[in-house]
């Protein structure tokens, strides 16, 4: 955005200048988390709230506005736990503040959902995933966006538990209202269709999950800008696949697109980046190449440093699973 640089940089003097300072920072954030800049928007969430606790009472929509979105940044920075902790403080707020119908307050519940996901901690995504998908039902209506996210956590979730048949009812339900009301290329539906193609996968309807995704990854690469993250997460499922269908070649060559990828925008250490190492040491072991799942191995574990990375991925990205 082009105010950012002077929000983050100017030192305001007046009580007044501070909050609309605070109001550009979440703005800022805002528009970088749909650009996929989490530090960036991790850092202007950060100052926002800093600013606006030191003038606000701590229950100030302003002061759960912040909270909210740095929860968020926190989220798509895959710290995890921090993101559960500021999460769960914007919906006691909100709850308090605004209602426990209030758009905000469900907002608030369907990242803590996600969250819940992400830390594989299914009951209680369970009862957090129903409460903002009834609620968003009650207060915005079946055919809304947002209900939609919803329905489309709720069918992560069922996903997630085995239950497959739940799971395709509610995700072919958000695919064709998706495609009614965004249109067949809309990021939003290429997202339900990719968990679609990984559903079929888990099913065992290898063909029609390739041909599922093929069809995502055509759409993606026309729609998103780069090599982010839904077309890693794609492809990393056309891997499982074609590693399903014996094809251990075209996997690997695949894979070694993902690493590229991950090592570029991610760097060499980052945990995607670490999970798709093991995972092409798996597909050499496949192949009977021993000496080549060794080295990646020892590299996973020279660029890890010991620390325990595999949590820090998270269950969604481990299942091939997107959320919007």
């Amino acid at each position: 955005m082009p105010h950012d640089d002077i929000a983050l940089g100017y030192q305001f003097g007046t009580t007044d200048d501070m909050l609309k300072c605070a109001r550009v920072l979440i703005s800022t954030a805002l528009f970088d988390l749909s650009s996929a800049k989490c530090q960036r928007s991790f850092e202007s969430c950060e100052r926002s709230l800093t600013i606006r606790e030191s003038l606000l009472p701590s229950y100030h929509v302003e002061v759960l506005e912040s909270v909210q979105t740095l929860g968020e940044a926190r989220l798509h920075r895959k710290t995890f736990t921090g993101a559960k902790t500021l999460l769960q403080r914007a919906i006691v707020g909100r709850e308090k503040s605004l209602g426990p119908l209030h758009v905000a307050t469900l907002e608030s519940l369907s990242d803590l959902t996600i969250t819940l996901l992400e830390l594989n901690e299914l009951s209680a995504a369970e009862l957090t995933g129903r409460k903002a998908l009834e609620g968003r039902q009650q207060v915005l209506g079946y055919d809304h966006p947002d209900y939609l996210v919803s329905l489309n956590i709720m069918a992560i979730l069922s996903q997630m538990k085995g239950d497959y048949h739940d799971a395709l009812e509610m995700t072919e339900k958000v695919l064709e209202e998706r495609e009614r009301l965004l249109g067949l290329e809309c990021p939003d539906t290429l997202m339900t269709l990719n968990n679609l193609a990984r559903l079929k996968f888990q099913m065992g309807d290898l063909d029609f999950a390739l041909q599922m995704i093929d069809r995502v990854l055509v759409g993606e690469q026309q729609s998103l800008a780069g090599n982010g993250y839904d077309i890693q997460v794609s492809l990393s499922n056309k891997a499982a696949i074609l590693i399903a269908q014996g094809h251990f070649l075209d996997a690997e060559s695949v894979l070694r697109d993902v690493l590229k990828m991950r090592e570029s925008a991610l760097g060499p250490s980052h945990a995607s980046t670490l999970f798709t190492m093991e995972a092409l040491a798996n597909v050499n072991e496949m192949r009977g190449e021993t000496d080549g799942a060794t080295d990646l191995r020892q590299n996973v574990a020279k660029l890890s440093n010991g620390r325990e990375w595999l949590p820090e991925v998270g269950a969604l990205l481990r299942a091939g699973l997107l959320f919007d």
